[in-house]
């Protein structure tokens, strides 16, 4: 049966203020506790890969995973790699497998359903298409891939980047080569001095690069096939009441975490309220 997954590392929420937006940590249960319940709805069990601290607190807050497991205490890394957690959980996860961050919400079962029905090798969220648009100088990709190659790291551009909303592999031969060209590129990342980006620490996101942009290199050399649950990176009509992903800063807007918090109480309202107790 195949098995979905968040992962959850506690250390980049606690204790690197990413975008500068403060209490991440607990407004990140919120979402990880609607996200659950949506998959629950449509009958898929999801399994929790995180760190004593997260399990402890995941716990106490009673959202309902079918299991926790902390495959992450032995996870060690910065904190601006915020997709160390995702990436080195697919070591533990069998073919097949797919895993989905805790913004992601299955409204309907379509795209569920897709993931089911259709052969792939790679199964991930959407394409971005202007990863390295080098006529608009804003561009994270851009800045980050310059920041990187500037400083002696040796990573072949792609004028392409996938969404890891959602992202599994069929085929092990791309996913154990993924696996380890990220840690690898960690491991020279990690010496650079991130207080140099321009953007500003808070702000770095070397994970652009490493986790998205790399994983089309990657497909490329394989000649991989892949199923995208979007086809664009445009939140198109057709798409709005079957997924939602709240995409980097915007879960954790006001707006967005009232969502959230409605959602769940119109959805376990039991749930809500033991959050609602705990995270006040």
């Amino acid at each position: 049966m195949r098995q979905f997954y968040h992962s959850y590392y506690s250390r980049p929420a606690q204790e690197y203020n990413r975008w500068g937006i403060s209490q991440q940590f607990l407004k990140n249960l919120w979402c990880a506790a609607l996200s659950v319940e949506y998959m629950h709805k449509h009958n898929r069990e999801i399994i929790l890969s995180c760190n004593s601290v997260v399990a402890k607190q995941i716990l106490t807050a009673g959202i309902k995973y079918d299991d926790v497991i902390p495959y992450l205490d032995n996870l060690k890394i910065s904190n601006y790699f915020w997709a160390g957690c995702k990436i080195f959980t697919q070591q533990f996860m069998e073919k097949g497998d797919v895993h989905i961050d805790m913004d992601v919400f299955f409204l309907s079962d379509k795209c569920l359903n897709m993931i089911e029905q259709y052969e792939w090798d790679v199964v991930n969220q959407e394409l971005e298409i202007t990863a390295l648009d080098y006529k608009h100088d804003g561009n994270w990709y851009k800045r980050h891939f310059d920041f990187l190659r500037e400083n002696g790291i040796n990573i072949k551009p792609n004028p392409y980047s996938l969404n890891c909303g959602v992202i599994g592999f069929n085929n092990d031969k791309i996913k154990q080569q993924y696996i380890k060209e990220y840690f690898n590129l960690v491991k020279e990342i990690s010496r650079l001095d991130a207080t140099k980006y321009e953007g500003g620490v808070e702000f770095f996101a070397p994970d652009l690069i490493c986790e998205q942009m790399n994983l089309c290199n990657i497909i490329d050399k394989n000649k991989g096939n892949v199923l995208l649950l979007r086809p664009n990176n445009e939140y198109v009509a057709d798409y709005r009441n079957d997924y939602l992903h709240l995409i980097g800063q915007t879960k954790y807007s006001e707006e967005n975490q009232n969502w959230i918090k409605e959602k769940l109480k119109e959805m376990n309202p039991n749930l809500f309220d033991k959050l609602n107790t705990m995270l006040q």
